[in-house]
C-alpha cells in the first residue's frame, strides 16, 4: 500500500512539475524573442523582418462591444483580450490592476476581439494583426460564448491551464468589465436575467492615443505594412513599453521557478 501511495504521489509531483515547466516556457520564449529583436524607426522598417516598434496607437475601427466592456473609457478601443468569468463563492481577492479587493472569480473562456488598429511611428502608420494570438490559444470569439450552460462554463484552474487573457505575450493595463446581461445580443445567455450579474466579461484593451510597444514580423496585408505573429516569431504587445514587458516576464519566470523548486523539494522530501 505504501508503494502504491508513493507511486500516486510521485505521479502528482511529476504532473505539477510539468505544468510549471510548461507555463514557464511561454514566458521564456517571449523573453528570448524580446531580447533578440531590434527596435526600429520608420526609416528602418521593411517587410519580412521581425522587429520591435514603439509609437502612439491609432484606431480606425473599434473592436466589437467596446462601448459596453469599456464604458468608462471614452477612447476608441482597437483590440482587447477578454475572459468570461463567474463569481466563485464568498471569497475575495485583491485586483492589482484596479487596486481593490473584489469577489473571487473563476474563468471559463477567453479570447480576443479586434477592429482595425496600429502604431504610428513618426510619419508612418504600421498596422497590427493580432489574429495569431487567438489561433495560438485556440480561443473562440465572444459571440460563441454561452452563459449558464454547465458543461461550457467549466474549465481547469488557471494554474493548470493557459488562457489568452493570461498570455505572456501581452501586457495591457487598460481594464474594463461588463455584466453578461449587457451583452445578451452577442452572448448566448441561458440563465434568468436576475442572475446575469454573476457572470462577468473582463477586458484588457488597446485604446487610441496610448503609447504602444509591438514586436512581430512585418508583412504587407491589403496593401498595408502590418505586424503579425507566427509560431516561430510570436507577436508581443505591451502598453508599458519594452522595459515593462521585460519586467513582467522576468517576474513570471521567477514565480514559476520558485513553484517548480517547491514541487521538486516536496518530491525529494516525501519520496527520497
Amino acid at each position: 500500500m505504501v508503494e502504491i501511495d508513493q507511486l500516486v504521489f510521485g505521479a502528482l509531483i511529476a504532473a505539477l512539475a510539468l505544468v510549471a515547466i510548461w507555463r514557464m516556457s511561454g514566458a521564456i520564449k517571449a523573453l528570448v524573442a524580446l531580447w533578440r529583436r531590434p527596435q526600429v524607426t520608420e526609416t528602418d522598417i521593411s517587410t519580412e523582418e521581425t522587429v520591435s516598434v514603439k509609437g502612439e496607437a491609432f484606431v480606425e475601427e473599434s473592436a466589437m462591444a467596446t462601448d459596453r466592456v469599456f464604458d468608462d473609457n471614452p477612447r476608441d478601443i482597437g483590440s482587447y483580450v477578454w475572459r468570461a468569468t463567474f463569481i466563485s463563492g464568498g471569497n475575495y481577492t485583491y485586483d492589482f490592476d484596479r487596486g481593490e479587493f473584489r469577489k473571487a472569480r473563476r474563468s471559463f473562456a477567453s479570447g480576443i476581439e479586434t477592429g482595425r488598429f496600429g502604431v504610428s511611428i513618426g510619419k508612418k502608420d504600421v498596422y497590427v494583426d493580432p489574429s495569431w494570438l487567438g489561433q495560438a490559444y485556440d480561443s473562440k470569439p465572444l459571440s460563441e460564448v454561452t452563459i449558464g450552460e454547465h458543461r461550457s462554463n467549466v474549465s481547469l484552474p488557471l494554474r493548470l491551464s493557459q488562457q489568452l487573457f493570461d498570455s505572456p505575450y501581452l501586457n495591457l493595463t487598460t481594464a474594463g468589465e461588463c455584466q453578461s446581461g449587457k451583452l445578451s445580443d452577442i452572448l448566448e445567455v441561458k440563465i434568468h436575467d436576475n442572475r446575469t450579474d454573476e457572470f462577468i466579461i473582463d477586458g484588457r484593451g488597446i485604446p487610441a492615443g496610448e503609447q504602444l510597444f509591438v514586436s512581430g514580423t512585418v508583412r504587407v496585408e491589403d496593401g498595408r505594412l502590418t505586424l503579425v505573429g507566427t509560431e516561430d516569431a510570436p507577436l508581443l504587445i505591451s502598453d508599458t513599453g519594452r522595459k515593462g514587458l521585460r519586467r513582467r516576464l522576468v517576474w513570471r519566470i521567477l514565480k514559476k521557478t520558485l513553484l517548480l523548486s517547491l514541487v521538486i523539494g516536496l518530491g525529494v522530501l516525501f519520496l527520497g
